[in-house]
């Protein structure tokens, strides 16, 4: 658990996250982990994170209420820019098992800024 026992995780050039960032439904849980992910890597490692996006087609008005999993880009963004730079963010299908992960989402990989 990156947030509880960040020590017990190490350093690492390259950390993989999917479905963990938009797990957190206020900006404050979600800076929270940029940080945490920030303390794992080097200067210019990379964070690689696939999230789901708020801009899903077809999803109904109360998917927010749900607890469906869902950013905006801006919400992304925010959340990492103090420790990061933005690399690449892509649109992609956050899996394939239609009606429960064929959701719209972003791959993104985020460039750890020196400190």
């Amino acid at each position: 658990d990156a947030l509880r026992s960040p020590a017990k995780l190490g350093r690492a050039d390259v950390v993989f996250t999917r479905g963990v960032l938009h797990t957190f439904t206020d900006s404050a849980g979600r800076f929270a982990l940029a940080a945490a992910v920030a303390d794992l890597l080097p200067v210019r490692g990379l964070w690689l994170d696939v999230s789901g996006s708020a801009d899903t087609p077809n999803d109904p008005p109360d998917a927010a209420d749900r607890g469906w999993p869902r950013l905006t880009l801006v919400e992304v963004a925010v959340a990492v820019e103090t420790y990061f730079e933005v690399v690449a963010v892509r649109r992609t299908a956050y899996g394939t098992t239609p009606g429960l992960t064929d959701f719209a989402a972003f791959a993104s990989a985020f460039r750890r800024r020196g400190r």
